[in-house]
């Protein structure tokens, strides 16, 4: 797959069938991420991989997962079957690493999608019980999950037509509105 149809392909999916991804696949991941740019080069990121079904549905349980849907969760028979967790190095770099992460976080998803995995990148969950749970040392802060798993949804781009609110419809199916590109590029000038 080439890259400008894996970041057209990449979808948010927040349910997963249970299949298995390999540690090599995860690991092919990881690299990826730690290839994004770093201010500096200080690289402050490190990369927590999970691939236990049991660790997994634990740090599921904690994640806000669509929070334009109420309290939506996946399935307990859907949810990913692994992880990357990415945290930063606080005494390294207390602060601005926030791009550094989103751009590792988007390297790991296209990835995934140029390899037909799903993913969600996920920002809001309790750090101190992530820490806990993972056995995290306290100088190193998650700050972002991506859940990684073969989709057992699909999630479909459409056009923006007043909301830009995405929903799911009665088969399951997320509808993600998105701008035109008409209406958000720009030449030369706005």
């Amino acid at each position: 797959m080439d890259t400008i149809s894996a970041v057209g392909g990449r979808r948010s999916i927040r349910q997963f069938s249970q299949k298995k991804i390999g540690k090599k696949v995860l690991l092919d991941l990881a690299d990826g991420a730690r290839m994004a740019p770093s201010a500096a080069n200080l690289q402050p990121l490190h990369f927590l991989i999970v691939n236990d079904s049991d660790i997994s549905a634990r740090i599921s349980a904690t994640l806000k997962w669509a929070t334009h849907l109420g309290n939506w969760e996946p399935k307990k028979n859907k949810v990913a079957p692994a992880f990357i967790i990415i945290l930063f190095d606080s005494v390294l770099k207390p602060s601005g690493y926030e791009y550094e992460a989103g751009m590792a976080a988007e390297n790991i998803m296209v990835c995934a999608a140029s390899m037909g995995l799903g993913s969600c990148c996920l920002s809001v969950f309790n750090k101190k019980r992530m820490n806990k749970m993972l056995e995290i040392p306290e100088r190193y802060v998650p700050i972002l999950a991506i859940a990684l798993g073969h989709p057992a949804e699909k999630s479909v781009v459409e056009e923006e037509v007043g909301s830009l609110k995405y929903w799911r419809d009665n088969e399951g199916n997320m509808h993600v509105p998105k701008r035109s590109a008409k209406s958000i590029v720009h030449y030369n000038s706005f």
